[in-house]
C-alpha cells in the first residue's frame, strides 16, 4: 500500500496543478484559442505511447531479468521516438489543413522537441517503477507539475495563448527527466538485438492497444474541429478536461501501481482477482461523488468560474460526467490484463472500442458537441460489462461481487445530487460563489451520512483504504485490501 501512498498524493497535487494550469488558461485565452491548444494536446496525449506501461511495459513486466535489458528498451524507445519525430515533421502540414487550423503545424513541430525528451525518461521511470520506487516517481512528477505549471501560467499571462500550452508541456519533460534520471542512476550502456526483439514481442501488442485507445479517446476531438469548428472544440475540450482528464490521470497513476503490483503476483489470479474487487470499491467510492458533483454544480459552476460565455459546455459536461461513472471502474481492467499475459484481450477491446466510439461520433456531429458527449456515453455504457465480465474470467471473480461493489458509491452519490439540488434552490438568494460552495459542501456532508448509515461496512473498508494510502498504513506495496 506504499505505492498507492505515494501516488495518491503525486496525483492529487499534480491534479490540482495541471487542472488549475488549464482552467486559468480556458479563462485567459478564449473557448476560439483554447479549441487550438485542444488540438496541440490531442498530439501531446499521442506521444503517451513514451510511457513505462507502453514501450518499457515487457521491463516492468518480466519477473528475471537479463542484463541487457534496459539498455535494450532504452535503445527501442529512441528508435520508436526517432520514428514518431519524423512522422511528425513530414506530416505537420496536413494535419493543420485537415483541420483547418494553419496555426497547428507550427506547434507541432515544435512539440517533437517533448518527444525526443520522453523518449529520454521513459528508461528511468521503467526502472523505478519495477523496483516499486514509487516515491522518486511520486516526487518527479511534483516537481514536473510545479514548474510546468509556473512557466505555463507566466507564459499565458505574457500573451503567449495557446503557445502556453507547449511552453508547459517542454517545461513538464524537462524536470520529470532531470529528477528521474538522477535518482535511478547511472544506466547501463550495452544493448542487445536479440533482448530489444523479445522485448518488443510483448511491448508491441500493449503499444499496439495505446494506439488504437488513443484513437478512440481522440476521434471526438478530431471530429468536432472539422466538422463544427474551433470555438466547438474549446468548449468541447473544457467540458472534457473537466469531467475525464482527472480519472485518466488517476487512472495512469493506479495502472503505475497496479501493473508492476499484479505483475509480482501474476500467478496467483485469485490473490489478483480479491484485490481487483476491493480497489474497484475504492475507485468508486472516490470517483463517483465527484462525477454526481460535477453533474449537478455544471450550470452553476461554469458561468461562475469561467464566465457566460462558456454557457455551451454545461450539457456536453453533464453527459461526460455520467459517462465517467464506468470510465473509472474500468480504470484497473489493463494493468489486470497485462500483468497476467493478456494483452491481446487488451488489443481486441481496444479495436471493439475504438470502431464503436467513431461510429458514434460521427453520428452524434450531427447534433453538435452534445451528440458527441453522448455517444461517448453509449459506448462506455455497453463496452463496459464486457470488460468487467472479460477481468472477472481473467482473475476469478464473479460479476455479482463486481457489482455489489458499485452499489454504495452509485446509492450515496445519487442522494448526494438530490442535496445538492435542494441547497442550492433553497439558497438562491446568496451570490454565485456562495451558493456553489454551501450546495458542495453539504451534498459531500450528505453522501459521508449516507454512506455511513445504509453500507457503513463498506464505508469502513474505503475509509481505511484511503486512511492506508494518506499514510497509516503498512509498508507492504499491495495496490489494495490484504488477501
Amino acid at each position: 500500500m506504499a505505492g498507492v501512498r505515494w501516488s495518491l498524493a503525486a496525483n492529487v497535487g499534480k491534479q490540482v496543478l495541471r487542472m488549475g494550469f488549464f482552467l486559468a488558461l480556458a479563462r485567459i485565452i478564449g473557448p476560439h484559442d483554447f479549441g487550438i491548444a485542444g488540438q496541440a494536446s490531442v498530439y501531446i496525449a499521442f506521444t503517451a505511447l513514451l510511457d513505462p506501461a507502453g514501450l518499457g511495459s515487457a521491463f516492468v513486466q518480466r519477473a528475471k531479468l537479463h542484463e541487457r535489458d534496459y539498455a535494450s528498451m532504452c535503445v527501442l524507445t529512441g528508435i520508436f521516438a526517432a520514428g514518431l519525430i519524423a512522422v511528425t515533421l513530414v506530416g505537420a502540414s496536413f494535419a493543420a489543413s485537415f483541420l483547418h487550423t494553419p496555426e497547428l503545424a507550427d506547434l507541432l513541430r515544435v512539440l517533437t522537441v517533448s518527444v525526443a525528451i520522453q523518449a529520454l525518461y521513459v528508461g528511468p521511470a521503467s526502472r523505478l517503477m519495477r523496483d516499486l520506487r514509487f516515491g522518486a516517481l511520486a516526487a518527479a512528477d511534483l516537481a514536473a507539475g510545479l514548474v510546468s505549471t509556473g512557466v505555463g501560467l507566466a507564459a499565458a499571462a505574457l500573451g503567449a495563448s495557446y503557445w502556453s500550452l507547449v511552453y508547459n508541456q517542454l517545461a513538464l519533460d524537462v524536470t520529470f527527466l532531470a529528477v528521474a534520471a538522477g535518482v535511478a542512476g547511472r544506466p547501463q550502456v550495452r544493448a542487445s538485438v536479440e533482448r530489444m526483439r523479445d522485448q518488443w514481442r510483448y511491448s508491441s501488442r500493449i503499444v499496439a492497444f495505446q494506439v488504437v485507445n488513443y484513437a478512440y479517446r481522440n476521434a471526438d476531438n478530431v471530429t468536432i474541429q472539422r466538422v463544427v469548428g474551433s470555438a466547438a472544440l474549446g468548449f468541447y475540450s473544457l467540458s472534457y478536461r473537466v469531467i475525464l482528464f482527472p480519472l485518466q490521470n488517476l487512472g495512469m497513476v493506479v495502472n503505475r501501481v497496479a501493473f508492476p503490483v499484479y505483475s509480482r503476483i501474476q500467478h496467483d489470479r485469485p490473490r489478483i482477482g480479491r484485490q481487483y474487487v476491493v480497489a474497484t470499491r475504492l475507485l468508486a467510492g472516490l470517483a463517483f461523488p465527484l462525477m454526481a458533483l460535477l453533474f449537478v454544480g455544471a450550470p452553476l459552476g461554469v458561468e461562475v468560474v469561467f464566465g457566460p460565455e462558456w454557457k455551451p459546455a454545461v450539457v456536453p459536461m453533464q453527459i461526460l460526467a455520467v459517462a465517467g461513472l464506468p470510465s473509472a471502474v474500468n480504470t484497473l481492467s489493463g494493468p489486470a490484463m497485462m500483468a497476467c499475459g493478456r494483452a491481446d484481450w487488451l488489443f481486441r477491446l481496444g479495436i471493439l472500442s475504438a470502431v464503436a466510439n467513431v461510429v458514434a461520433f460521427v453520428i452524434g456531429v450531427q447534433w453538435g458537441i452534445q451528440g458527441v458527449a453522448a455517444g461517448y456515453l453509449i459506448v462506455a455504457a455497453l463496452t463496459a460489462p464486457l470488460i468487467a465480465g472479460l477481468v472477472g474470467r481473467l482473475v476469478h471473480f464473479r460479476l455479482h461481487e463486481y457489482g455489489r461493489a458499485l452499489v454504495p458509491a452509485l446509492g450515496s452519490s445519487i442522494a448526494m445530487g438530490g442535496v445538492w439540488v435542494a441547497v442550492e434552490h433553497l439558497a438562491g438568494s446568496l451570490g454565485g460563489i456562495a451558493r456553489l460552495v454551501v450546495a458542495s459542501l453539504a451534498a459531500l456532508l450528505a453522501y459521508g451520512v449516507v454512506m455511513w448509515r445504509v453500507w457503513p461496512g463498506e464505508a469502513r473498508e474505503v475509509r481505511s483504504l484511503v486512511a492506508e494510502a494518506a499514510g497509516r498504513g503498512g509498508p507492504e506495496p499491495e495496490l489494495a485490501g490484504r488477501s
